[in-house]
């Protein structure tokens, strides 16, 4: 069983590697030795030769690969580049990789409540109103408070009355003096405003 397992894990290394040699082709022209250092610095292990040359023997075969000769500093090398064919199946396998990809960190995401960019490491969290909120970025943060507090203003000059004794701007949620005359509330900033409006409202409604 054990063995099984080995065998399933190296043929999923091997199709790693080899879908991984195809992007490097899918960059630009590459000779062998340029595949082989290019795939160890960017996924920190060794490919083997074995694999790296039989598979581009195979692509070239299949027409998906072709090759030059040419001098690379005191030698001549096979730089290998994909046709037209292989660029299309490239693509068509990075498409299908970005899909399952997706699949696999959608659960992890965050959604920048600014621009609405998925996010899936790192980000920008700040606390607002209470409550943690995820960024992409500073400038995003910066610009959601900004909107926040415009529409926050907006919102009050909404609810704003004029207190029609002294002409002063009373919020309607929070003002502790209204009277209703002929139907229509009317909102003041002080106990005295309110008396003198009861007393004589025409006075103040011609104003």
């Amino acid at each position: 069983m054990t063995e099984a397992k080995n065998e399933d894990m190296g043929d999923l290394l091997s199709d790693f590697s080899r879908f991984y040699i195809l992007t490097i082709l899918y960059e630009g022209p590459a000779h062998g030795y340029s595949i082989l250092s290019r795939f160890k610095k960017r996924v920190g292990k060794e490919v083997s030769p074995s694999l790296v040359y039989p598979f581009l023997q195979q692509l070239e075969e299949k027409g998906l690969v072709k090759h030059t000769i040419k001098t690379v500093g005191e030698k001549e090398k096979k730089v290998f580049e994909l046709t037209k064919e292989g660029r299309e199946l490239c693509t068509g396998l990075f498409k299908r990789f970005a899909g399952l990809v997706s699949i696999a960190i959608e659960p992890s995401l965050y959604v920048c409540a600014h621009c609405g960019c998925k996010v899936y490491e790192g980000g920008y969290r700040e606390v607002i109103d209470g409550k943690e909120t995820t960024f992409c970025c500073m400038h995003c943060a910066g610009s959601y408070k900004e909107e926040r507090r415009l529409s926050k203003k907006i919102v009050k000059m909404k609810n704003m009355a004029k207190d029609p004794v002294c002409g002063m701007e009373v919020d309607e949620k929070t003002a502790k003096y209204k009277t209703v005359h002929m139907g229509k509330t009317y909102y003041f900033c002080a106990a005295g405003c309110k008396e003198a409006f009861e007393k004589n409202p025409h006075k103040y409604l011609k104003m």
